[in-house]
């Protein structure tokens, strides 16, 4: 038999019980005589309140023969057996069904709470690329590969060690304006400045996003209605330094003529010629 079957009969039957006991203290008026001969001796004809209680309970659709009717159909459905063990076994068999199918509803609801988690990460996942898609379709993950692929190693160093950097980084100070002339490297900064945060910030215990801390960081040649805006920002302008050319130069030696690459001091020559035209662009 199927204990929880069994044990909404029981519930059923139970219920029934209480509501029978209600209209019982509703013919409390009653006689004790009277009390005693409750079904089968009731005047139809009266309008008493109690005997009015008495009828209902009586009726093919009152609580009594519905009461009968439950009892009839727990006693179809309990095994042929008599005594107590047999009851303490089918509600010992009912309690362990009970708590099986809590434990099982348990479960049940922590792989929902994951497949939730999951659909709303996913959500959020689209819902971030359909804004960056809106700000623009360029593929700024290739861009920045593209960018620090060609970066000579060392370079850029000066930036990042600067003072107005570091505070942008750990400060107060939430914004960084840094204007240059064309060819003087914002892109490559810029690329540089990304590279430094993901390598060094993303499983540091510092981090540029909290509650409401949001860094901002702009590169812009100098036009003046952009530079208007950042007013009174803090400012670090970019520039090629001498010292990140000397660095890229040399890291193109291999490609200099055979005589050129056989003499360090040419090549010394070399880097500061070029450092010196370059001046700052």
């Amino acid at each position: 038999m199927d204990p929880l079957t069994l044990g909404v009969s029981v519930a059923a039957i139970s219920q029934l019980a209480v509501k029978i006991g209600e209209y019982l203290r509703d013919a409390k008026d009653a006689s004790s005589k009277r009390s005693l001969n409750l079904i089968s001796h009731v005047d139809e004809s009266s309008h008493e309140p109690w005997q009015t209680k008495v009828l209902e309970l009586g009726g093919n659709e009152g609580l009594i023969c519905q009461y009968r009717v439950a009892l009839e159909q727990l006693k179809d459905k309990i095994p042929n057996t008599r005594g107590r063990h047999t009851t303490k076994t089918v509600l010992h068999t009912l309690s362990k069904e009970i708590e099986s199918r809590k434990v099982s509803m348990h479960k049940e609801s922590k792989v929902i709470k994951s497949g939730v988690n999951a659909i709303q990460q996913d959500q959020d996942r689209e819902r971030h690329r359909l804004i960056m898609d809106w700000i623009s379709l360029a593929d700024f993950p290739a861009q920045q590969s593209d960018f620090i692929g060609h970066r000579q190693k060392q370079t850029g160093m000066w930036f990042l060690e600067s003072q107005e950097f570091t505070e942008w980084v750990h400060g107060s100070n939430r914004t960084l304006f840094c204007p240059g002339i064309p060819g003087a490297g914002k892109t490559m900064m810029s690329a540089i400045t990304v590279g430094y945060l993901q390598d060094t910030l993303q499983s540091s215990t510092i981090g540029l996003q909290g509650q409401a801390d949001v860094r901002f960081m702009a590169t812009s040649r100098h036009i003046s209605e952009i530079v208007d805006e950042f007013k009174g920002m803090p400012r670090l302008e970019v520039r090629a330094s001498h010292a990140d050319v000397k660095r890229y130069v040399l890291g193109q030696i291999d490609k200099f003529l055979k005589y050129v690459q056989r003499n360090s001091d040419l090549q010394a020559y070399v880097q500061t010629k070029i450092a010196e035209a370059v001046d700052g662009m």
